[in-house]
């Protein structure tokens, strides 16, 4: 058997044949990316003429990445659904959350490596009370369904897997 660990990075380990360690098989890792900080001065003065000024702090481009897993035990195969939150501001404010479903990588259970990458950007707005929101991967023979929930609503995406062509075709 295989562990796996995920959330924002996944790591998936097999376990020596002592069951004694645990050997890392696959580590994929979003690089943390740091928000921007946008800072604005306005001079203002008080009642009796003292120059204050305030400081509003703006943060953009604050993007925490996801990691779903999915497995489809009859084929070995390991879909790994790659997402990213983003929250949508203005004047200091949510108004909206996006979750932005990038890729599923395939991968061969057995040995562990990367078969193919689909491709999927599609973006999911939500209003930005709604926080929550959770990414599921479901693997099904040839069946690939991503399903994105919140507390307010949920998509459900269907694909169907071809068997890739020869290069010369």
């Amino acid at each position: 058997g295989k562990l796996a660990v995920y959330g924002t990075d996944l790591r998936i380990y097999q376990p020596d044949s002592n069951n004694q360690s645990l050997k890392l098989l696959l580590h994929l890792e979003d690089k943390p990316v740091q928000p921007v900080v946008k800072e604005t001065r306005k001079p203002e003065y008080s009642r009796s003429g003292r120059k204050i000024s305030t400081v509003n702090l703006k943060y953009t481009d604050i993007n925490q990445p996801t990691t779903a897993i999915g497995v489809e035990d009859e084929l070995d195969l390991l879909g790994v659904l790659r997402a990213e939150e983003t929250p949508m501001e203005t004047e200091m404010q949510i108004d909206s959350m996006s979750t932005c479903l990038k890729e599923v990588k395939l991968y061969d259970l057995r040995q562990m490596k990367e078969i193919c990458t689909l491709k999927i950007n599609e973006v999911i707005n939500r209003p930005g009370c709604d926080v929550a929101s959770t990414s599921t991967i479901i693997l099904d023979l040839d069946i690939l369904i991503i399903h994105v929930k919140s507390s307010s609503r949920g998509r459900i995406y269907f694909y169907q897997l071809q068997e890739a062509l020869d290069e010369d075709e």
